[in-house]
């Protein structure tokens, strides 16, 4: 599956979001990143995702509630954007929340409790093809592609992927590493029943399973990656060897966008900006990040090569999207194929940057 032609290169990488954090550091709207749970939300009102315009926390300013993911580069966006005044330059108030992963930043926007929210190629596909016929959910930007996974495996049972037969193997489920870890044992003359599928939700699962011996392998990168290294675990396999990027995209309700077509403007511009302003200053956007998140300098540094940021919708991205929702179904994920492009709206994206919405109708 080949990627098209990224227009910016990235610093660092999104696939920390799925790097598997250690714990849900918030779950509702209008709040800093790490200062609530979803407990502690667990009272709020679900629908009306239109209401940035009633939202305002600071006058003259249009609130967004941004559903971003721990750890991973859109968290990192809202802090820069926030710390240097970005989006607040383009007339935003956006008010960060963290989920564990993709697919609850995806719940957050369906249910109103979050106006924008992003999601990889997979888990998107898995929610849409689930409640096609429920959700108002549109994809509206591609945000980024991803390479930087390694499958990490601990040498005393596993060295080759060959050697997974009969092995158990780490997976957060629901979310695009499931349909990683099918083309890796595709490549590797083996199937599901091949292999054991083990549940995990965090770096903390992670480390515990691992170091009980429970589990042989998992596909992750970051912070999880360097720590299972830690243990002696090594990757003997990368995402690049399997020709398979991950396209990241951002979402919203369809009533959103058309009703806040221009808020989402903004929030695009303001994102691109972040953008330029991280390539421009990476050692002081590093130390920032590290001081804010706690990501290390290195994940930062190391990764900056394997993700591509840009504001665009290509062609490439909806045929991947196919891709996979073919294999979802065969793989019974859902029920039916959906039609991709009934859950895209570049109406926003277009009007801005004509040229890079290279979808064919």
């Amino acid at each position: 599956m080949n990627t098209a032609k990224k227009i910016t290169k990235f610093l660092f990488s999104i696939a920390l979001t799925f790097s598997l954090v250690s714990s849900l550091t918030g779950c509702g709207n209008a709040s800093s990143p790490g200062t609530s749970s979803s407990k502690d939300n667990s009272s709020q009102q679900e629908g009306n995702a239109s209401s940035s315009q009633d939202n305002s926390s600071q006058q003259g300013l249009t609130t967004i509630r941004y559903a971003t993911m721990t750890g991973s580069t859109t968290q990192w966006y809202g802090v820069i954007g926030q710390e240097k005044k970005i989006w607040e330059k383009y007339g935003l108030d956006v008010q960060v929340t963290e989920f564990a992963n993709g697919i609850e930043t995806v719940d957050s926007v369906s249910t109103g409790q979050a106006d924008i929210g992003f999601v990889t190629d997979f888990a998107g596909l898995n929610r849409l093809g689930n409640t096609a016929a429920q959700t108002d959910i549109r994809f509206f930007e591609e945000q980024s592609t991803v390479s930087s996974y390694a499958l990490y495996a601990d040498p005393k049972t596993v060295t080759s992927t060959k050697d997974l037969k009969g092995k158990a193997i780490m997976v957060s489920l629901g979310t695009f590493l499931e349909y990683l870890n099918a083309v890796s044992l595709n490549l590797a003359g083996l199937s599901a029943d091949d292999v054991t599928t083990v549940p995990v939700e965090s770096v903390s699962d992670i480390l515990a399973i691992a170091k009980k011996g429970q589990a042989s392998a998992i596909w992750t990168t970051g912070d999880s990656a360097a720590k299972l290294a830690d243990l002696g675990w090594k990757p003997i396999q990368t995402q690049e060897e399997l020709g398979y990027d991950t396209y990241v995209f951002h979402v919203a309700n369809n009533t959103f966008l058309t009703e806040h077509k221009e808020d989402v403007q903004n929030f695009i511009k303001a994102y691109e900006e972040i953008n330029q302003y991280v390539q421009d200053h990476i050692e002081e956007v590093a130390e920032l990040l590290n001081q804010k998140t706690g990501v290390s300098l290195d994940t930062v540094k190391n990764t900056m090569a394997v993700t591509s940021i840009a504001p665009e919708f290509t062609q490439e991205s909806v045929d991947a999207l196919r891709e996979i929702d073919k294999w979802a179904v065969e793989n019974k994920f859902y029920p039916e194929s959906v039609n991709v492009l009934d859950f895209i709206n570049t109406d926003a994206l277009a009007e801005i940057y004509p040229d890079n919405v290279t979808i064919k109708k």
